[in-house]
C-alpha cells in the first residue's frame, strides 16, 4: 500500500514539474518572439519602455543563453543597441563556453565601432567553435 502511494506521488510530481517546464518554454518563446518583432519594425520605433521590458522579460523567463544570444541579434538589427548589449552580456555570463554567446558579443562591439573588443570576441567565438569561425 506504502509502495503504491509513493509511485502515485512520484507520477504525480513529474506530471507537475512536465507542466511548469512547458509553461515556462512557452513563456520565453513569447518573450524572445515579442523581441524579433521589436526589431523587424524597421522605421517604426517603439516606446524605449517597451523595448526594455522585452529584454527584461527574454532574461527572466528564458534558462540558457540560446534566446538571450537570439534576441540580442534581432534587437540589435532593430537599432536598440542598448538592450542588445544587455542580452548578449547575459548570455556570455550564463554559457561562456557557447560559442554563439561570444559571437553575439562582437555584433554588439561592431555596432558600436569597438573593432578591439568585436575581433576579441570573435577570437573566443572561434576557440570555442574552430569548425564555424568567421
Amino acid at each position: 500500500m506504502a509502495v503504491r502511494i509513493l509511485l502515485v506521488l512520484g507520477a504525480v510530481t513529474v506530471v507537475v514539474f512536465a507542466g511548469l517546464r512547458l509553461s515556462d518554454h512557452r513563456a520565453c518563446e513569447h518573450a524572445a518572439g515579442q523581441a524579433f518583432v521589436l526589431g523587424a519594425r524597421g522605421s517604426v520605433r517603439p516606446d524605449p519602455q517597451v523595448v526594455k521590458q522585452v529584454a527584461r522579460d527574454v532574461v527572466g523567463r528564458c534558462r540558457g543563453a540560446r534566446p538571450l544570444t537570439a534576441a540580442s541579434e534581432a534587437l540589435g538589427q532593430g537599432g536598440h543597441p542598448v538592450q542588445a548589449a544587455a542580452l548578449a552580456r547575459e548570455a556570455v555570463r550564463r554559457e561562456p563556453e557557447w560559442w554563439l554567446s561570444w559571437r553575439a558579443q562582437a555584433a554588439v562591439f561592431e555596432r558600436r565601432g569597438d573593432q578591439a573588443g568585436a575581433r576579441r570576441a570573435r577570437g573566443r567565438s572561434a576557440a570555442l567553435n574552430p569548425r564555424r569561425a568567421q
